[in-house]
């Protein structure tokens, strides 16, 4: 008999509809996320160290919850309630700080809520699961939820707002949580000084712990390159010459060539990319020129990060950062590999 399959075409159909229209990482830092309470996670997602492609089922789900915001602001309007969930030019309500470096997106802004109509409230609607709703309801938004609680302290701030409206709903019962926010100045421009902090790093902050297998750690999209030896993505904003500037919109700059670099090609690198030292995480630089850095492996090891001008003849040691990104640790070095880079022109690949 011939096996069923386990999933279903039409099933699979819908989830690859979704992720061929996923979209790439972010441009600046969120503020949806700047509550995360490990600063290397965000240093990395800022400078796109490492690549994260959520299932077609995932991207499904988190449509579901951009559904719901219209729902609800559909809600409020059906119960008197003034809601601006666009510009005066049609778009999401975006604020920015940090030159265009940091910015985020309101759900929209209310008034004549019934608890204070005379109040104009910051809107921020989330869904969750029946365990995280029956513990938003019984801690509340700030203990439960530090990152919609800092998303919502963040966005006040920038929105010149002094209340939000929490709106949390459970996908398995549809019951609503609703939460008036006191905007606390304190607190929100501690969040934006870490955000701060995050962009004018040059090198990865503090993790939040040291024990891969940390709750928080044990799931993180960027475990391999925090915790392992997963060097880190290929990309200008993972290159040592690349600067995030303060003095434009979410400009930044290339030090090799004296320049500006447009998002398309952040993304893309360049042939003479050369890894911040510190997203090589095995190794630890000992030397370095204008298209080279020289690192040692704790077992003595040495190898050379080139860029394509800084490549000799002799390639046996030397990798350029996308080989780096590919290789395994172990392979450094090794006779066979550089004897296929040199006599055959062979490029590690992974």
């Amino acid at each position: 008999m011939v096996e069923l399959p386990t999933e279903g075409l039409t099933e699979r159909a819908i989830y690859d509809l979704y992720e061929s229209q996923s979209e790439p990482a972010r441009a600046y830092l969120g503020g949806s996320q700047i509550g995360e309470s490990c600063e290397r996670f965000l240093f990395y997602s800022f400078r796109w160290a490492f690549s994260q492609k959520f299932e077609g089922r995932i991207l499904r789900l988190f449509e579901t919850g951009h559904r719901e915001e219209t729902r609800v602001i559909e809600n409020l309007k059906a119960i008197g309630c003034t809601v601006h969930e666009k510009d005066a030019n049609g778009d999401q309500f975006r604020y920015t700080d940090h030159a265009g470096h940091y910015s985020g997106g309101l759900d929209g802004v209310v008034l004549e809520l019934p608890e204070a109509p005379k109040t104009w409230h910051l809107l921020e609607v989330k869904t969750h699961n029946k365990k995280s709703f029956a513990a938003l309801k019984k801690h509340g938004v700030e203990k439960s939820k530090p990152k919609h609680f800092a998303q919502c302290q963040s966005y006040m701030r920038m929105a010149k707002l002094k209340r939000a409206v929490y709106i949390g709903i459970c996908k398995d019962t549809d019951t609503i949580y609703v939460k008036r926010i006191k905007y606390e100045p304190k607190k929100s421009k501690a969040i934006h000084t870490k955000a701060l902090r995050i962009i004018e790093s040059k090198t990865p902050l503090e993790k939040i712990s040291q024990d891969p297998d940390w709750f928080e750690c044990k799931w993180c999209p960027a475990k391999d390159q925090c915790h392992g030896d997963q060097v880190a993505d290929v990309n200008c904003r993972t290159c040592v010459h690349a600067t995030p500037e303060l003095d434009g919109k979410a400009r930044w700059t290339c030090a090799r060539y004296d320049c500006d670099i447009p998002e398309d090609n952040q993304r893309k690198g360049c042939e003479n990319h050369l890894h911040i030292p510190e997203l090589i995480p095995y190794a630890t630089p000992i030397d370095a020129g204008d298209d080279w850095i020289k690192y040692q492996m704790a077992d003595g090891r040495e190898f050379v990060e080139c860029a394509r001008d800084g490549f000799p003849a002799d390639k046996s040691s030397h990798y350029s950062s996308k080989e780096l990104a590919a290789i395994h640790p172990n392979a450094i070095g090794n006779e066979t590999v550089d004897a296929a880079r040199n006599i055959l022109g062979g490029e590690v690949i992974g």
